[in-house]
């Protein structure tokens, strides 16, 4: 398979969909392979064109709606007691930055492996779900979904697997566990937090 090395370009117009709303821009395509041209320019009008929506009424377009079970939800609670003033979707996006971004920090592969043999983590998924809703600026909007269409899984369920685990995490009985896991990825919270 030969590459395109993109040496006959024409401006076309093209459309991007971004939760159901379409970005119309205009981009430098390939005349030989098709390849549209995403460059700085066209990245900073999409981004602009995102602000936009959040900020003309559009915001439920950064919305996701996730469930928490019961035993769960009540663990959120008591962790949101500990932040005052803070609201529940600003804690929410808080974990799921905090448990994403601590990948790139700490190894979550034994974490992720002791949720899913793990008696206590199957208890904390089970019960009555409670619906919630977490708000998300366009960048973070756009990164999770990025990290959701990787994974191949919906929005809520990126948010709710990242919630519960950093639950888990505090709930180990593994005291030298607890403290890689937990005390770091509250760490990033608390960081993420005092910084919004």
């Amino acid at each position: 398979m030969e590459t395109c090395e993109h040496n006959e370009l024409k401006k076309e117009r093209h459309k991007r969909v971004f939760q159901g709303e379409e970005f119309l821009y205009e981009a430098d395509t390939c005349s030989s392979c098709g390849s549209v041209i995403w460059n700085n320019t066209t990245e900073k009008e999409f981004n602009n064109w995102l602000n936009e929506l959040f900020k003309g009424g559009k915001r439920h377009l950064f919305q996701v709606q996730y469930s928490l079970s019961s035993s769960a939800n009540q663990l959120f609670q008591e962790m949101a007691e500990k932040y005052t003033g803070i609201d529940e979707s600003a804690l929410a996006r808080a974990i799921v930055f905090a448990y994403l971004g601590a990948s790139e920090v700490i190894d979550l592969e034994p974490l992720d492996e002791l949720a899913l043999s793990s008696e206590l983590f199957t208890e904390l998924k089970s019960g009555r779900r409670i619906k919630k809703k977490v708000q998300f600026k366009p960048h973070g909007m756009k990164s999770i979904i990025a990290t959701a269409n990787l994974f191949e899984i919906k929005l809520s369920v990126l948010v709710e697997e990242c919630i519960y685990k950093v639950l888990f995490s505090k709930l180990l009985c593994d005291e030298k566990m607890r403290q890689e896991w937990s005390e770091h990825l509250i760490k990033r919270v608390d960081s993420l937090l005092k910084a919004s």
